[in-house]
C-alpha cells in the first residue's frame, strides 16, 4: 500500500466521493476503510483542501477533532448542514482512545460511518 501523499489530489474526484484529511496515522487508518486521503500539515492546508473538495462535488470529509476545532475557530464550517460533511473524529492517540491498531482503526471507521469493522451496512 502507498503511503498517503501530502497535498491536493492529481485528478478530478468521482462525485460523492468520502475523504480524511489530517495526520498520517489518522489518513492511513480512513484508507484501510475505503475513503482517500490527503496527509494536512495545518489548517490552512485543511481549509484549502476542503475547499477543493467541495467544488469538486466530494460528500464526507473526515478530520481530527484537533483539526476540527482549528478549523472552527478560523470560522470554517464543521459538521451538519455543510456540503461536504466535515465529520471530525478522535485522534489515534486522543482521550479515550483504543490500545491496539485494529481497535483504533475499528473506533475511527464506527466514530465516523457509524458501522462496526466487518459489518454490513443496511440496504
Amino acid at each position: 500500500m502507498n503511503a498517503p501523499e501530502p497535498g491536493a489530489p492529481e485528478q478530478p474526484l468521482p462525485p460523492g466521493a468520502a475523504w480524511a484529511l489530517g495526520d498520517g496515522a489518522t489518513v492511513r487508518a480512513f484508507r484501510l476503510a475505503g475513503l482517500r486521503g490527503a496527509v494536512v500539515e495545518s489548517p490552512a492546508a485543511a481549509r484549502a483542501m476542503i475547499e477543493r473538495l467541495r467544488s469538486e462535488g466530494a460528500a464526507l470529509v473526515v478530520v481530527t477533532e484537533a483539526l476540527a476545532a482549528a478549523l472552527e475557530g478560523d470560522g470554517t464550517p464543521v459538521g451538519a448542514g455543510v456540503q461536504p460533511l466535515v465529520v471530525a473524529v478522535p485522534a489515534p492517540a486522543g482521550p479515550g482512545a483504543a490500545t491496539t491498531p485494529s481497535e483504533r482503526l475499528a473506533s475511527a471507521v464506527r466514530s465516523a460511518l457509524g458501522l462496526a469493522v466487518g459489518q454490513r451496512a443496511p440496504r
